[in-house]
C-alpha cells in the first residue's frame, strides 16, 4: 500500500447547526469545563499557566474535555461539530458510503469500498497524567491517506493501528505515538487472508485464516512470520473485541478468546448460553475503556460477556448476562463507565440496562418513527457513546440525536446532520 501524507488543515468556520434543546454538560473525574472557547476562538496555543505537562505542537490546553463529533453521510460529506456549542467546525468531501473507524478517541479513519483510507485528526483529546488528566484542542487536520486500502478494516491496539485491505491481502501498520505527532508512516506490513483481519496484540499480530468450513487464527511477529497457530476454530467469524493481551472473536457457535501473555499463546472456545440461535448471534462486539465487559446484540436480546472470567472459569459456567429486549436490537454498547448497557431498538427507543444484573433502568423514545428492519437498502440507525451521552443517527430524517441516557433516555439536542457513521472525540 502507498501512503500519501499531508497536513491540510480545514478552514475553521462556524455554521449554526439545528439545535433543539439545552447545551451539553460534560463531567469527567479530575476535570471541569466552563464551556470555554476552543483553540481557534482563543487564538492561543500551548499549555495552561501552571500546567505540569507540555502541550504538543499546534495544540491548546483547555480546562476540561472539549468533545467533538465527527459524522459522515452516504455521499461522503464529513462534518465535525463542537459539542459544547453545537457549532460546525468544518466540513469536507469524501468517498461515497464511507465509514468512520475511531482510533484513540481522537482520529477518524475514513474507509470506503471505492476509495483510499483517509486519516483525520478530529482535534480534541484528553491525556491521563498521574492522578489527573489534561485536555487539548487543535484545528481539525487531514493527516494523509493510505492508498490501495479500499474497504479497509481498521483495528487499533498495543500502540499500533492495523489498516487491513482485503484487496491487497495485507495490513499497513501505523505507529500510534507517531500518529499523535501528525506522522502517517507505515512501520510494517502484515499478511492475512483476503477475507480476514489483522489485530495488534502484545507486540505481535493476530490474523484470521479461512478454511472450507471455518476460520482459524494465527499469531505473527512484526516481520509477518507465523509464530503460533491457535487451535480453536471459529465458524463464520464476524465481530471482535480487543484488549491489551487478548481478543474475543464472535463465531456461529460461541466466542473464541485468544491470548498472548508472557510469551505463552492460548485459545479457548466458550459456547453461547442456551437459546442463542445462529441466526441471532452477535456480529458486532463493543467494549469501553477500563472495562472487561463485551457487549453484542443479536435478535431481541443483548449478550454481555465478561472477558476477565474466560481463563479462570470452566467454559460451561462462564457467566453470560442475557438481556431480553422489547423488540429487535439495532445496536448495543456500554456506557462510558461500563456500568450500563444501552440498546437501540427498532421501535425507536433507547433502552438502558444495568450491566451486571440486566435489569432495565430507563428507556426513552429517540427516533421519530420505528425503523423497518426489512428495508435492507436503508441505512440502519446506530449510535456511539461519549461520557454520559449517546449520539444516535437517524439517516432517514437527516438527524443525529444527543441522548442523556442517565435521565430516562431524554433527547437533549438534535443536530441536522444526515450521518450514516460517526465517532466522538475529546471526552
Amino acid at each position: 500500500m502507498t501512503v500519501h501524507r499531508n497536513t491540510r488543515k480545514f478552514a475553521a468556520h462556524r455554521v449554526a447547526v439545528g439545535v433543539l434543546a439545552a447545551a451539553l454538560v460534560v463531567t469527567a473525574a479530575g476535570c471541569s469545563s466552563d464551556g470555554g472557547e476552543d483553540a481557534e476562538t482563543q487564538g492561543a496555543s500551548g499549555a495552561l499557566a501552571g500546567s505540569d505537562l507540555a502541550a504538543e505542537e499546534g495544540s491548546t490546553e483547555v480546562p476540561g474535555p472539549s468533545p467533538r463529533l465527527a459524522a459522515v453521510d452516504a455521499a461522503g460529506r464529513v462534518v465535525i461539530l463542537d459539542l459544547e456549542t453545537g457549532d460546525e467546525l468544518t466540513d469536507f468531501g469524501g468517498a461515497q458510503d464511507a465509514r468512520i473507524s475511531a482510533v484513540d478517541d481522537r482520529f477518524a479513519f475514513l474507509t470506503a469500498f471505492d476509495g483510499d483510507t483517509t486519516i483525520v485528526d478530529v482535534g480534541s483529546w484528553s491525556t491521563d497524567h498521574g492522578d489527573h488528566a489534561h485536555s487539548y484542542v487543535k484545528t481539525p487536520t487531514e493527516l494523509g491517506e493510505i492508498e490501495d486500502a479500499q474497504g479497509a478494516h481498521v483495528v487499533a491496539n498495543d500502540g499500533k493501528v492495523a489498516v487491513f485491505s482485503p484487496r491487497g491481502g495485507a495490513a499497513s501498520v501505523l505507529s500510534l505515538p507517531e500518529l499523535r505527532k501528525g506522522k502517517v508512516d507505515v512501520v510494517g506490513m502484515i499478511n492475512a487472508d483476503a477475507s480476514g483481519v489483522v489485530i495488534p496484540m502484545a507486540d505481535h499480530f493476530v490474523t484470521s485464516r479461512d478454511t472450507e468450513t471455518s476460520s482459524t487464527f494465527e499469531l505473527r511477529d512484526s516481520t509477518s512470520a507465523v509464530v503460533h497457530e491457535f487451535t480453536d476454530a471459529c465458524p463464520n467469524f464476524e465481530g471482535q473485541a480487543v484488549f491489551r493481551t487478548s481478543i474475543v472473536a464472535a463465531c456461529d457457535d460461541g466466542f473464541v478468546v485468544l491470548s498472548y501473555i508472557n510469551a505463552e499463546s492460548s485459545s479457548r472456545k466458550i459456547a453461547y448460553p442456551e437459546g442463542v440461535a445462529s441466526g441471532a448471534r452477535p456480529t458486532t462486539l463493543r467494549t469501553t475503556a477500563g472495562s472487561s465487559l463485551v457487549v453484542g446484540n443479536g435478535g431481541k436480546e443483548v449478550l454481555v460477556f465478561d472477558s476477565a472470567l474466560s481463563s479462570t472459569v470452566d467454559g460451561a459456567e462462564v457467566p453470560w448476562t442475557q438481556i431480553p429486549t422489547q423488540g429487535q436490537v439495532l445496536d448495543a454498547a456500554l456506557s462510558g463507565n461500563g456500568k450500563q448497557v444501552l440498546a437501540l431498538l427498532a421501535d425507536g427507543s433507547l433502552a438502558v440496562f444495568d450491566a451486571q444484573t440486566g435489569e432495565q433502568v430507563a428507556s426513552g423514545q429517540v427516533l421519530s418513527s420505528p425503523f423497518d428492519t426489512s428495508a435492507g437498502a436503508e441505512a440502519a440507525p446506530s449510535f456511539v457513546v461519549g461520557a454520559n451521552r449517546a449520539y444516535v443517527t437517524e439517516p432517514a430524517v437527516g438527524a443525529v440525536h444527543e441522548v442523556d441516557y442517565l435521565d430516562n433516555g431524554r433527547v437533549a439536542r438534535t443536530f441536522d446532520v444526515a450521518a450514516t457513521s460517526l465517532m466522538v472525540a475529546g471526552f
